[in-house]
């Protein structure tokens, strides 16, 4: 190792010894979060979030020899901060072990004492593009529960989470309300972003007939980092201030095996999905090859399930239109067509009876329609999920 590499090794462990992370603290440094947020009714956010923050880093410090010493000392290296940057200085810190996660440990579960998982559709969905579970306090009283909505989704719907999370409507229809609050905090050893949204309304609960809002209870939001192709959303609805933020060191990561071991036995574990899989394609046609991984399920739900394989069949067909359309075999078409259909017919229909979705099988025609260009309508391939 040469001599300039030395004395940079030694003069930078001197400069940070003391930004050694201590056991079960994680040590973050990223720019501060802008603060200057629309939280006005009908006003528009005037800051871009999501681009990927600049760093530069040391010159020499990437060098191997220096990484096998940091490694054997535990000192953290700090990026150095471009002109105008600052330091990521969290407004409130909340307890994490500081036990690290893999990569495919992006899910998140709740462990609070009377906080269980209700009974309705969709109060766990899991899959490759994201998922997510509902909590609710078992022995609360009355109409409105309180609740807590853990979500992982995928990295590039992050910038649209934060979009939406720093312009959310609190005004009542009087454009009265307490606004928006915006705090960069430290949670479950991460940097995140903690909205308080206070005396107003909840726009995802929006009529889509009438366009009435119904009023709701004050909320609180946290959006974690992009890590391993995913973000996590953690939401609170009907609490205190308190009582979301003790719920916040209450979360762990998971995996795939230990959240489905997190679940309640009404939910299907990964070998009663493979056989649930098989079952619900009793009666499908499916064409001579395909990917078996449109077949290929996480929801422990039955009816997600369900829906899964059966958009996951008429994406296969659409693979298959798409292969006879290349190789210009119009009889092969003719075929893609004919069981299209005739999907309406397919037993794995009776799942989806009386459900917002029983029309997609018996339309499944339209799979083969031109996808949308717009941002608020899917056509065709994305009403399934092909694309």
């Amino acid at each position: 190792m040469s001599t300039d590499l030395d004395d940079l090794i030694r003069a930078t462990l001197a400069e940070h010894a003391e930004d050694a992370p201590a056991p079960g603290r994680v040590i973050a440094r990223a720019p501060r979060p802008a603060t200057n947020r629309a939280t006005t009714r009908g006003t528009t956010r005037g800051t871009t979030r999501g681009a990927a923050f600049r760093r530069r880093w040391t010159r020499g410090l990437a060098a191997a020899g220096l990484a096998g010493v940091l490694a054997v000392t535990g000192a953290v290296l700090v990026p150095q901060l471009l002109p105008g940057e600052a330091t990521f200085e969290p407004a409130m810190s909340f307890a994490y072990d500081g036990t690290p996660r893999s990569a495919e440990a992006y899910r998140l579960v709740l462990d609070a004492p009377g906080w269980e998982i209700p009974e309705f559709d969709g109060a766990v969905t899991n899959g490759p593009d994201g998922g997510g579970v509902t909590y609710e306090l078992a022995s609360a009283d009355g109409r409105s529960k309180p609740r807590l909505d853990v979500g992982w989704y995928a990295a590039e719907t992050r910038d649209e989470a934060l979009r939406f999370g720093g312009t959310f409507n609190t005004a009542d229809e009087n454009g009265t309300g307490d606004g928006v609050e915006e705090l960069p905090i430290e949670v479950l050893g991460q940097e995140a972003i903690y909205w308080s949204y206070r005396g107003g309304k909840d726009v995802g609960d929006r009529d889509a007939e009438t366009g009435q809002v119904v009023p709701t209870e004050d909320a609180y939001r946290v959006i974690l980092p992009t890590q391993a192709g995913h973000f996590q959303s953690i939401q609170g609805t009907g609490m205190s201030k308190h009582q979301f933020e003790t719920l916040l060191t209450q979360l762990r990561w998971v995996d795939q095996s230990a959240f489905d071991a997190a679940l309640p036995d009404r939910y299907l574990s990964a070998e009663e999905r493979s056989a649930a899989v098989q079952e619900l394609l009793r009666g499908v046609p499916l064409p001579e090859s395909y990917d078996e991984s449109r077949l290929t399920g996480l929801q422990p739900g039955r009816y997600h399930l369900a829906l899964h394989v059966a958009d996951g069949a008429v994406c296969i067909w659409w693979d298959e239109w798409n292969a006879a359309t290349e190789a210009g075999d119009t009889d092969r078409k003719a075929r893609v067509e004919e069981v299209l259909g005739a999907a309406g017919d397919w037993p794995v229909q009776q799942e989806l009876a009386g459900t917002d979705t029983a029309d997609h099988l018996p339309d499944a025609l339209q799979v083969l329609d031109e996808p949308s260009e717009g941002e608020d309508t899917f056509t065709g391939p994305e009403l399934y999920r092909c694309v």
